[in-house]
């Protein structure tokens, strides 16, 4: 929304710092992980794998053998992937496993 900056009723300094914190809130996370990750949940009758690799949810599978079935190319960057995935991701509320590139754990 203008302030003024252009006709002086806002500092270029006020404007910037406004534009900063506005971009802030638009930020996206770098992918934190060398690769594909598993994120496990469990319940009591079952635990499955949710198989993540740069922001892109690839599937979910009941052992880590069959993550590397889950290949996929993103086809772009899914803003509403990205925020659905972020808090379970980084609340450090569930299991997270690094997979090999070859998505298998060793």
């Amino acid at each position: 929304r203008c302030a003024g900056a252009c006709c002086g009723q806002e500092t270029p300094q006020a404007h910037f710092l406004r534009l900063q914190a506005s971009l802030e809130r638009l930020r996206v996370v770098c992918w934190p992980w060398k690769g594909a990750i598993a994120l496990k949940e469990s319940r009591p009758q079952m635990t499955q794998f949710h198989i993540i690799n740069n922001w892109l949810w690839l599937g979910a599978v009941p052992s880590l053998d069959e993550a590397a079935t889950l290949v996929r190319t993103p086809a772009g960057f899914d803003q509403d992937g990205y925020k659905i995935l972020c808090k379970p991701l980084m609340s450090g509320q569930y299991e997270i496993i690094e997979l090999h590139t070859d998505c298998r754990q060793s």
